[in-house]
């Protein structure tokens, strides 16, 4: 009897003990407020590509074109290897050939503004556009002869429809203490998609004699260029720049991280973008291991497409990847055995004719305008 009443006291102080306390944990308790983070607004956190993009898309690229030469000879030139006569015996047939090759490469990537270099004069360019292929697409062009000794220029062309040419011009290069040529800078400004550009086609000195011993004229090139683009923008602080060229260097060398101040990109290790400060989308391309110019058994990322910073954000109205791409179709490629790599195929591999396209595969961005 006493154990039984003993369970019946347990049980009712129990019963009374379990209400006081939940009353007590929710009264005199601090309240959990819920945990929201918030996303950081560094650029870790920034999409790869920008948001509420339309259909408005277009690509702007660069290709070396690799020797793209008349069969003239040119007295103030020296082109005398690319003559009917000489060594490769380039012919009217062969030349044919190569406008036919580099048209077909162009027609496939299809760029709305294709920077291009070494192509040797107006000539060249017209016959270009008036290939079969590409004559609908309509393609003007921008060139102006440099003091290159080999005559190789650089230029660009672009679809008429699509871009307005506001301003061409060039910056010739003149070495101090030194009476080198190089190719000049090309310059061509213009609005497209009713969005303001500015275009700078770039041939650097090549590393003949060894990288250390050119590299201080890749840098003097490049301080060109930096002045060139600081004057566009003080010009117009909304245009959008583009750099493009072949610069036999990589996007770590100091032409380009010094000479021309150009960040390599990556915007997931970055923590601020600036709006008119360059970033190079060259620096994918390497992080891959990739490269659009294949020389002793490596890929070389010589081939660049830099921007400025109003072109990667989420504000502006044009807008790009954060990487360049490399245009690499089997058409325009050999396997080679050895490697297992499928390399660009090129005209010629020393005297040897190839009837191919090109050393250098083209890079190029896709570009859209924003809502």
């Amino acid at each position: 009897m006493t154990r039984l009443i003993n369970r019946y006291v347990r049980f009712f102080f129990v019963l009374s003990v379990i209400p006081l306390s939940i009353y007590v944990f929710t009264c005199c308790s601090t309240p959990q407020k819920a945990v929201v983070e918030t996303p950081k607004t560094t650029s870790e956190t920034q999409p790869k590509m920008p948001l509420k993009l339309t259909g408005d898309s277009f690509r702007i690229g660069f290709y070396n074109v690799e020797n793209l030469f008349d069969t003239n000879d040119d007295p103030v030139k020296i082109d005398s290897e690319y003559l009917p006569t000489s060594r490769i015996q380039w012919t009217i047939e062969r030349y044919e050939k190569k406008l036919q090759n580099i048209a077909k490469v162009v027609d496939a990537l299809n760029p709305t503004i294709l920077g291009m270099t070494e192509v040797e004069n107006d000539l060249v360019l017209q016959d270009l556009v008036n290939q079969s292929l590409i004559k609908a697409k309509n393609y003007g062009f921008v060139h102006f002869e440099s003091p290159d000794e080999r005559g190789i220029d650089v230029a660009l062309i672009y679809k008429k429809a699509n871009f307005t040419v506001k301003n061409k011009e060039f910056h010739r290069i003149n070495f101090p203490n030194s009476n080198d040529k190089t190719r000049d800078i090309l310059q061509v400004d213009g609005v497209i998609l009713g969005q303001n550009i500015s275009v700078f086609v770039n041939h650097f000195p090549s590393r003949l004699g060894g990288a250390k011993a050119s590299e201080g004229k890749r840098i003097f090139v490049a301080q060109v260029l930096k002045k060139a683009v600081d004057a566009a923008l003080k010009k117009d602080k909304n245009t959008h720049v583009i750099v493009m060229g072949d610069l036999n260097d990589d996007p770590d060398d100091k032409s380009l991280t010094e000479g021309l101040e150009a960040k390599p990109w990556d915007r997931n290790a970055s923590n601020e973008l600036i709006v008119n400060g360059l970033y190079n989308l060259a620096s994918g391309v390497k992080r891959d291991g990739l490269g659009s110019y294949y020389y002793q058994k490596n890929w070389e990322v010589i081939d660049h497409i830099i921007v400025s910073g109003n072109m990667l954000t989420e504000n502006s109205t044009l807008v790009t990847q954060d990487q360049e791409s490399i245009f690499k179709e089997d058409f325009m490629t050999y396997l080679e055995k050895k490697s297992g790599l499928r390399l660009p195929n090129r005209t010629y591999t020393g005297p040897i004719y190839r009837g191919g396209f090109s050393d250098h595969f083209p890079v190029y961005i896709s570009v859209f305008l924003k809502k």
